[in-house]
């Protein structure tokens, strides 16, 4: 899960707070900060294979007290790869070789619309249903030498509040996959 890298501060929200502030001890932002939450699930159990639709989840969490001072939200572009890194190890030495096959690009302005009872949105998966694996090599890992596939999930969130403030933010998140 991936967090974005922008924090509002709550006077750019309207949002009053009287007292001390909260700070949390383990590094998290507390509940009342303005962070989304950026998720990408595959099927645990499911084996890529060359062929297949791409069959994943993009979700996009945001807190109620952000989503209360939203007046629009939108993304502007999304970009699912397949990453492929060869690595070999030989005596003390290692090299890798990173390879990217595109999987599915949006390009344009998505409007967003988060109801008001839930705090999460899933970016319709029926812009990349028809997209699918490309013909590549299989993940395999043995002595000196192991090929690995991932999911890199890259989208571009732009949102303003009540205050005419505009934020604008690339969200990443990376899933292993079985190839």
């Amino acid at each position: 899960m991936s967090k974005v890298t922008s924090h509002l501060s709550e006077a750019e929200m309207g949002i009053e707070r009287h007292g001390s502030s909260c700070q949390s001890s383990t590094g998290e932002p507390p509940a009342y900060s303005p962070s989304l939450a950026f998720h990408v699930v595959v099927p645990s159990s499911k084996r890529v294979r060359p062929g297949d639709h791409l069959d994943l989840g993009v979700y996009l969490s945001v807190p109620t007290e952000l989503r209360k001072a939203l007046v629009g939200m939108s993304l502007h572009g999304l970009s699912i790869r397949l990453q492929t890194i060869t690595t070999a190890s030989v005596a003390s030495r290692r090299r890798s070789h990173t390879t990217y096959a595109e999987l599915y690009t949006l390009r344009g302005i998505m409007p967003l619309e988060i109801s008001a009872r839930d705090h999460q949105f899933e970016v319709p998966s029926e812009l990349w249903e028809h997209h699918v694996y490309p013909s590549m090599l299989p993940s395999f890992q043995c002595y000196g030498i192991q090929r690995t596939h991932r999911l890199i999930v890259l989208a571009d969130i732009v949102f303003a509040t009540n205050s005419n403030i505009h934020v604008r933010g690339l969200l990443l998140n990376r899933v292993d996959v079985k190839y």
